[in-house]
């Protein structure tokens, strides 16, 4: 057999030997890798809302209204024991993050889980309409969504979409539907994910809730930048996931938020 022949042999023997020492070193470079992600608290921040002005790190974005990327997004359950402070935030004493509501249960660095006979959050007497301490047929506890966004100036190229800052908006519970149309009218008329779409991001004033968060399509993002953003959605899962800081409780922010430039 000729040096070639062997060389050809050998190329394709190893990808078909599932118990190759190839296949097991990748798996346990994988799990180093899992294990040193879970030891860092992913560096991101807070796009502010206050008030109705979109701010990014006490910078207002011009025109009120943000150009970025979805990439991906996760419940968040929270329930407070003192009344909102805007001059002094605090972390909430139970919170849950899940993409699956049913599934839900307070955080493991919760200060005072709470959860019901069954300890999950759709169980909890918290999560009961009408259980808001203020009165009314509002709950206690609130849902709300945390989205992980992209400036949208990334998708210029993959380099700058590996390298670009994710920043996390925390949608109120009264703009939740307006997200939920959004990813439906996505999906029936662009057939895309919101990954796949620049969305424009802006607030509405409202006579009752002061304001509403509102989006809106502006472009596809090109189909050669698509693999780039699906492996930065999967990255945006860990600043998703972020617990609450004990150490930096300003906005309410999970994760850290010290001194990132987005360049929304």
């Amino acid at each position: 057999m000729t040096n070639a022949e062997k060389q050809e042999t050998i190329v394709a023997i190893i990808p078909q030997t599932k118990g190759s020492s190839l296949v097991s070193v990748e798996e346990e470079l994988k799990q180093y890798a899992v294990d040193a992600s879970a030891q860092e608290r992913p560096i991101g921040g807070s796009i502010s809302l206050r008030a109705g002005q979109i701010s990014w790190q006490g910078n207002p974005v011009p025109g009120n209204r943000l150009p970025c990327v979805v990439l991906n997004w996760v419940n968040e359950s929270r329930w407070y024991t003192e009344s909102f402070n805007p001059d002094k935030p605090s972390q909430p004493a139970c919170y849950s993050l899940g993409t699956n509501e049913a599934d839900m249960v307070p955080h493991e660095s919760s200060p005072n889980p709470q959860g019901g006979k069954t300890k999950t959050c759709a169980d909890c007497p918290k999560n009961e309409w009408g259980s808001d301490p203020r009165g009314g047929r509002g709950k206690a506890c609130s849902q709300i969504r945390r989205l992980a966004l992209m400036p949208s100036t990334a998708i210029e190229s993959d380099s700058s979409i590996q390298n670009s800052e994710i920043a996390i908006l925390k949608l109120p519970v009264t703009s939740i539907r307006y997200w939920g149309a959004y990813v439906n009218r996505l999906s029936a008329v662009l057939r895309r994910p919101p990954f796949a779409v620049v969305t424009e991001v802006y607030t509405e004033p409202h006579p009752k809730h002061q304001f509403h968060v509102h989006f809106n399509p502006l472009a596809n993002v090109p189909n050669e930048r698509i693999e780039a953003v699906k492996q930065k959605r999967e990255m945006a899962v860990s600043y998703l996931m972020a617990p609450y800081s004990t150490d930096n409780a300003a906005e309410n922010t999970p994760g850290d938020a010290k001194q990132q430039n987005l360049k929304f």
